[in-house]
């Protein structure tokens, strides 16, 4: 028969052990791909199971990329690197727990309209912002707060109540319009500080 051998036929020997993958992955880094053939369906599922099928991708992943990395220091006494591969997964995985209970106790001190932000609010919020020349953080601030309750972003962008209620216009006093600081509207301005 004529065709393309199969792979019993192509093999020459018995499978080389992964600790001579990695020693031919130090010379020739391509060959790092038959570990990853090898390994990854486990360390996928490995954290799959602990994880999630959302997060097992990118922590399958970058177990892999963190083995590429170290190779140089695997040590090659070992004819396996599963269990290599599996503490790297786990640290990784200790990890992602430690960063996502640190953002959910950040997301539980935030007011609950500030914790969740669309992705029309977030485009809103620039378009107020480039209209009123703010970032677009303190234009969300601005549009977060009821159109009564202008200290609290008055107090962030340190100027006074009045400038936020008006959108920087005065009343009719022929003074400028106030640029910054809580000072009172009816007092002139400090004099700049002077250089020591």
């Amino acid at each position: 028969m004529t065709g393309a051998p199969s792979e019993t036929s192509r093999s020459t020997g018995p499978e080389p052990s992964d600790a001579d993958v990695i020693t031919a992955a130090r010379r020739n880094p391509e060959r790092f791909a038959d570990l990853f053939d090898r390994h990854y369906a486990q360390i996928h599922r490995y954290v799959d199971r602990r994880l999630g099928a959302d997060a097992a991708d990118d922590i399958a992943a970058e177990t892999f990329l963190i083995a590429f990395r170290r190779r140089a220091a695997f040590d090659t006494a070992h004819a396996s690197a599963r269990p290599w591969l599996y503490g790297i997964a786990t640290r990784l995985i200790s990890r992602h727990r430690r960063d996502e209970l640190r953002r959910y106790r950040a997301m539980a001190r935030m007011h609950t309209a500030d914790a969740v932000e669309s992705h029309e609010s977030s485009v809103t919020s620039a378009v107020a912002a480039a209209s009123l020349g703010l970032s677009p953080a303190l234009a969300g601030l601005q549009r977060a707060r009821p159109m009564g309750a202008f200290s609290d972003f008055s107090a962030v962008v340190s100027i006074g109540v009045e400038p936020v209620r008006s959108q920087g216009e005065r009343p009719a006093t022929g003074r400028p319009p106030l640029t910054g600081g809580t000072r009172c509207p009816s007092r002139p301005p400090p004099p700049f500080p002077r250089s020591r």
